[in-house]
């Protein structure tokens, strides 16, 4: 009789094992394919193409081939005035955003105070690919690309993960997001996600917001050694209601200098006072209807 029940003990281990085992296989693999590239992703391109891509690069004058004075006519400043410049032309993007947003351009407009910018904060991603220059850095050990922004960034260093890697859970969110990327022929592909709210998020002249739901995917497209093309789309269902997609050309620029890290919002909020009006100046929460 014990003989009959030691045999029952060890085929109910025997099993125990064998499941024990094909759960670890299932985890590990579930874990694997989590961290592959996207499908149409290919092998890294040669060297000397990668190579090619690095350098200092700044947007080509007139970027978007967009009339500035008709694209965002419709966008008022702080003095009643249609706004002269913006990064992303107001009379395409339209077509793309969702209720919620004219709402809070009706809310936000003639309102600089609501930028962030003039508190030492860097415009967010995509606005800080528009008109800047930054850096594309080699990478490092096939790890990682590094992108140094300089002007009105402080000299931030971007990481764009290459191995492989998922984007963090939605409980992480960044200020400038989560940025991973892959090749695609010739091409870099990168994709961010997991940001945070900001006013400016999709464009810093017009106060185009974005929500935690933003992502963005850049294009890179090598043209001549010292013209490339980066087309960007976005994609926000807090704030469009179909993705948006842009593109212009780069140049080729020299390193730019190191700026210098004195950033004082103080002085910053100083003169946005003394630049532009503030609306809500004078105004009690009486004249919006609260006791």
């Amino acid at each position: 009789m014990y003989a009959k029940q030691g045999k029952i003990i060890q085929e109910v281990w025997n099993r125990a094992l064998i499941f024990a085992f094909l759960t670890a296989v299932t985890l590990v693999g579930a874990a694997d394919l989590a961290a592959q590239r996207p499908s149409a992703a290919t092998e890294a391109p040669a060297m000397q193409d990668i190579l090619a891509m690095m350098g200092s690069w700044r947007n080509i004058p007139n970027r978007g081939g967009f009339d500035e004075a008709t694209a965002c006519a419709e966008i008022k400043d702080a003095w009643g005035k249609p706004v002269s410049t913006c990064g992303v032309a107001f009379d395409k993007i339209k077509d793309h955003l969702h209720t919620r947003a004219f709402a809070w351009l009706r809310f936000v407009e003639g309102d600089e105070h609501i930028s962030s910018k003039w508190a030492c904060a860097a415009p967010q991603l995509p606005v800080l690919l528009d008109n800047f220059t930054w850096t594309l850095f080699r990478p490092n050990e096939g790890q990682e690309l590094r992108v140094q922004y300089g002007q009105a960034a402080g000299g931030w260093l971007r990481y764009i993960w290459m191995d492989g890697r998922s984007h963090p859970s939605a409980h992480e969110l960044f200020f400038q997001g989560h940025s991973i990327g892959w090749w695609e022929g010739k091409d870099l592909v990168v994709e961010t996600t997991n940001f945070t709210f900001d006013a400016d998020g999709i464009e810093d002249h017009i106060h185009l917001p974005s929500s935690h739901l933003k992502k963005l995917t850049e294009r890179y497209t090598l043209a001549s050694p010292d013209k490339m093309t980066l087309a960007i789309t976005i994609e926000d269902p807090l704030f469009l209601v179909k993705p948006f997609t842009y593109s212009y050309f780069l140049q080729r620029a020299p390193y730019p200098k190191p700026e210098s890290d004195d950033c004082d919002p103080r002085i910053g909020l100083e003169d946005l006072d003394l630049s532009s009006p503030d609306k809500y100046e004078g105004k009690t929460r009486r004249d919006f209807g609260f006791r």
